[in-house]
């Protein structure tokens, strides 16, 4: 086989790591840093050598969800939601959570920062200098000061808020917010901590299929640089597009059922959505917003044109492990790290 053909590639977490979650890039993009939900500990897998190079342990019944690295951090930090969840997610614990801060070069937990209940998004600033927390159950989202690894505020969103996304300047002027189970986004000014608005994007309440976090509908969101924010309805099986200057809140139809996750290449103004029900991705070009193409999750086919300039890692849960397409190969791993992006399949 040619170094450049397509590769699909898969790497077990097992026995360690049991059903990964969301996980994180270093900064160089060389090493996933990926929270495992069942076995609550973090593997620290090396895209270099294709391999799990460590494991970082938790405490028990951290139910660990998502993994964010800080940026400017010496030595390597990363935040690690922990959920807490037990069964359905609507019905865990209220009580506080935590964030675990994580050494990666000594493989270690250093800090953790008590947030709200069901902690479960997570993002940073660029500057790293903020962090913010989603509390799924306690419809909040705390506001971290990294240099002090405490929070210094805590801002009442929609219920049951699902993940966070910052607008995409250096200081993360605003951040989007998706509630779950009120199928709405609320906007935070996050100078003045604040809220902006709250509008509504997909069908509130839902609970027909798939109930494993409880009603709702709206999950994903990912941010352009011209500030577009993209938007996953899980239940309702579409796509939702917010002008963040405008206000302006439009919907798309989706090629796929089940969209969960959504990410954004900014360098080729490529959208991605994932679903894990239908082990299905779909492209779409930002600029003109055509699609560009459905491909299965499991690599049979790949994508072509500029979808080949995507590196896309995956995890998988139900199999322990995580998995990658290659369209340009093994050569095109180091070719350029910075290709490589990630997505949850749920």
């Amino acid at each position: 086989m040619r170094p450049d053909s397509p590769v699909f590639l898969a790497i077990s977490l097992a026995p360690w790591g049991r059903k990964p979650a969301l996980p994180g890039f270093t900064l160089d993009h060389r090493m996933l840093v990926v929270p495992n939900e069942a076995s609550d500990n973090v593997s620290l897998v090396s895209l270099e050598s294709l391999s799990v190079v460590g494991h970082v342990e938790l405490p028990p019944n951290s139910r660990p969800w998502q993994a964010k690295v800080i940026p400017g951090s010496n030595p390597a930090l990363a935040y690690v939601t922990n959920t807490r969840f037990s069964g359905d997610a609507s019905t865990s614990t209220r009580e506080s959570s935590t964030v675990s801060v994580i050494d990666i070069s000594r493989r270690q937990v250093v800090r953790e920062i008590r947030v709200g209940a069901g902690a479960n998004g997570v993002t940073v600033d660029q500057r790293g200098r903020r962090g913010y927390v989603v509390n799924m159950r306690s419809d909040t989202v705390s506001v971290i000061d990294i240099a002090r690894h405490e929070v210094i505020a805590s801002l009442p969103v929609g219920r049951a808020p699902a993940f966070a996304k910052l607008s995409r300047d250096l200081d993360g002027r605003l951040l989007v917010v998706t509630n779950l189970h009120d199928a709405s986004v609320t906007v935070i000014d996050t100078q003045r901590l604040e809220v902006l608005y709250t509008m509504p994007v997909g069908d509130a309440g839902r609970n027909d299929t798939y109930p494993e976090w409880g009603a709702g509908d709206t999950t994903g969101v990912a941010i352009t640089e011209d500030g577009v924010a993209y938007l996953t309805n899980y239940r309702s099986h579409s796509l939702a597009v917010l002008d963040l200057s405008t206000r302006r809140l439009r919907r798309l139809d989706s090629p796929i059922r089940f969209p969960f996750f959504v990410e954004v290449e900014r360098r080729e103004h490529l959208v991605l959505f994932s679903s894990g029900i239908e082990k299905k991705f779909a492209l779409l070009d930002a600029r003109t917003e055509k699609w560009l193409g459905v491909y299965p999750s499991d690599g049979t086919m790949v994508p072509e044109g500029r979808g080949q300039l995507i590196n896309l890692w995956m995890t998988d849960p139900a199999n322990d492990r995580l998995t990658a397409i290659l369209p340009c190969g093994l050569a095109g791993i180091s070719a350029d790290w910075d290709r490589n992006m990630v997505t949850k399949f749920m």
